[in-house]
């Protein structure tokens, strides 16, 4: 399951390098990537076996991920949305405790799949939810107070 989060992010920031012509920083990162994996697969898995090897293959895709982040950050000069940030691992929390909760409820996993499934859609609608509410205020207090500074009026003049 974390190796989905991983190369979806990669598939995400690597399109984004490639698009900008940044090739070779790419084949570092995937070389770093490679070399990760290989020191780490001869670290864990005479201990760990498959396990090993699944860790040492999702420590190595997050640390591609990372440096992937880290160069678009600097290329791109993308600001941070801290908000976003914030809800975004809260709802990463919430999920990964959900997911260990329904082990202990349910003996079957498709139930448990299905479960936290459901819990993810109605834990996401809640954080749009709350979103929406909190723009809603903000936007009376801008037609109250027009003197209020420019980003609560950007974010009343998004789409509801």
């Amino acid at each position: 399951m974390f190796g989905f989060i991983a190369i979806s992010t990669s598939y995400v920031f690597g399109t984004l390098l490639t698009a900008n012509g940044n090739l070779l920083l790419l084949n570092i990162i995937a070389a770093a990537g490679i070399m990760t994996s290989v020191v780490l697969n001869i670290i864990l898995v005479p201990r760990f076996l498959s396990l090993g090897s699944a860790y040492a293959c999702i420590i190595a895709q997050f640390l591609m991920i990372l440096i992937q982040l880290i160069a678009s950050y600097k290329i791109f000069k993308f600001s941070i949305n801290k908000k976003f940030l914030f809800s975004l691992f809260g709802f990463f929390v919430s999920m990964v405790l959900v997911a260990a909760g329904m082990q202990s409820v349910f003996d079957s996993w498709v139930i448990n799949y299905l479960f936290t499934v459901l819990f993810a859609f109605a834990l996401s609608l809640a954080f749009k939810y709350w979103g929406m509410r909190l723009k809603r205020y903000f936007c009376w207090r801008v037609k109250l107070w027009p003197a209020t500074n420019a980003l609560i009026s950007l974010l009343c003049s998004l789409p509801k």
